[in-house]
């Protein structure tokens, strides 16, 4: 199997991963950014108002379509993009050296690509979610196109493309980092060289810390990319729940509404449920990206015997 299938793969089970799993936490987290609310009156308010428990799944239909393709596409732009950089490099050196700024690069087309794609998907889900719309998603996005045009279904793209740009960059750097740091630990790295070299013998302890350690990075690493870029999901997602295309018309007038009404706190709106979804996200992108680069490199060993 080809490394740039297993990025594609490995995005594509990301995706599913979130809707399967978060879209419940991405209703509460829109709930709270548009109504300002906490956690248990959201839950609440999903309830009674938007059809009992079937509420934390309004909006999932289109996602549920679209996002494993868009992610899996996202992820492989970042693969692609990083490995077109590291093989410019002369030698291993400097393929080093430059990797921090390369995975900089790679996660911030990756994060450009996945705004211009799912802008529209995320204006469906949003009206879907917080605005009772009765409908199937493509009747909703047919509506929404007839009354606010193009413009419509592309409202929010400026803060949402801040959103998709920055949190990729700053995972990545992170998440590298804290691997490393990680590795600087004799034990952690005596782990990690069993779980290495004696996979195919099953030593469960070195696999099950790996994977421990894995999860700590990644959610160390999501927790800090998401909580600094939760402002511009928070103006993201009142700019796409406005039907009004007299409200709300960019980002700066979003913000300083926002902030006028329910002061600096409303940026941070949904913060729990956004380092949740996107933990889900990213832990099934790791996962089955592990699974692929290792059955990849047993068909290399197996073809080079």
């Amino acid at each position: 199997m080809k490394l740039v299938y297993c990025d594609f793969l490995a995005g594509y089970f990301g995706g599913a991963s979130a809707v399967f799993f978060a879209h419940p936490m991405d209703t509460i987290k829109t709930w709270q950014q548009v109504y300002k609310t906490k956690i248990s009156t959201t839950m609440y308010n999903i309830i009674i108002r938007n059809n009992g428990l079937n509420g934390f799944y309004k909006g999932f239909y289109f996602p549920l379509l679209s996002n494993g393709t868009i992610s899996a596409l996202v992820f492989a732009v970042y693969g692609n993009v990083i490995r077109l950089f590291q093989n410019r490099c002369t030698s291993e050196i400097q393929q080093q050296n430059m990797l921090k700024v390369h995975m900089l690069i790679a996660g911030s087309a990756a994060g450009f690509s996945q705004a211009i794609l799912s802008c529209p998907i995320e204006v469906v889900k949003i009206r879907l979610q917080t605005l009772g719309f009765i409908g199937k998603s493509w009747n909703c996005m047919r509506y929404i196109f007839q009354h606010e045009g193009v413009y419509g279904l592309y409202r929010g793209l400026v803060p949402m493309i801040f959103r998709d740009i920055l949190p990729y960059a700053i995972y990545t750097v992170v998440y590298d980092y804290m691997y490393e740091a990680e590795n600087g630990i004799a034990f952690v790295r005596t782990i990690r060289m069993q779980s290495e070299q004696q996979q195919r013998q099953q030593n469960i302890f070195a696999l099950e810390t790996e994977k421990v350690l894995t999860s700590f990075s990644a959610l160390t690493a999501s927790i800090l990319s998401w909580l600094l870029i939760t402002p511009f999901d928070v103006i993201k997602t009142v700019m796409q729940a406005e039907t009004s295309p007299n409200i709300h018309k960019n980002m700066l007038e979003s913000c300083a509404l926002l902030v006028r009404a329910h002061k600096y706190r409303a940026l941070f709106s949904g913060s729990y449920m956004i380092v949740a979804k996107s933990y889900a996200t990213l832990c099934g992108y790791q996962y089955c990206l592990n699974k692929c680069q290792a059955n990849a490199v047993k068909e290399n060993e197996i073809k080079y015997e």
